[in-house]
């Protein structure tokens, strides 16, 4: 399984990283929404986990709402340290495949990204 993993935080990221690989998928890691963005590869992905919020200001939020608008259907799995109702909202309102709070058990995580089924290619 190809996953895509967009977060900011260093140390998050290459925990996350190592757990996928563990678990024997193809995990690759964004900093931001923009090197996400400009990946010529971005549709190849069959998942995206995404921090909501970015350094500079971004938000996962808003990524996956221009998914949304693009028509990009790929299961996105919001992994944040947020969790109030202001963002429970907002990520209903963009909808989403699981939410995991960062904090919980990161086998929450590995869980949440095993139940999306691979694309077929």
């Amino acid at each position: 399984m190809n996953v895509a993993l967009v977060d900011d935080d260093e140390s998050v990221s290459r925990a996350v990283m190592r757990l996928l690989r563990l678990a024997g998928m193809n995990p690759t890691s964004f900093r931001s929404m923009e090197t996400y963005l400009a990946f010529p590869g971005r549709y190849n992905f069959d998942c995206l986990v995404l921090d909501i919020y970015i350094d500079n200001g971004q938000s996962g939020l808003d990524l996956k709402a221009r998914l949304n608008q693009e028509g990009n259907r790929i299961p996105v799995i919001f992994f944040s340290a947020h969790d109030d109702v202001e963002t429970q909202t907002e990520i209903d309102r963009v909808g989403c495949h699981k939410f995991v709070r960062k904090g919980d058990n990161i086998r929450l995580l590995l869980d949440a990204v095993k139940e999306i089924k691979p694309i077929q290619r």
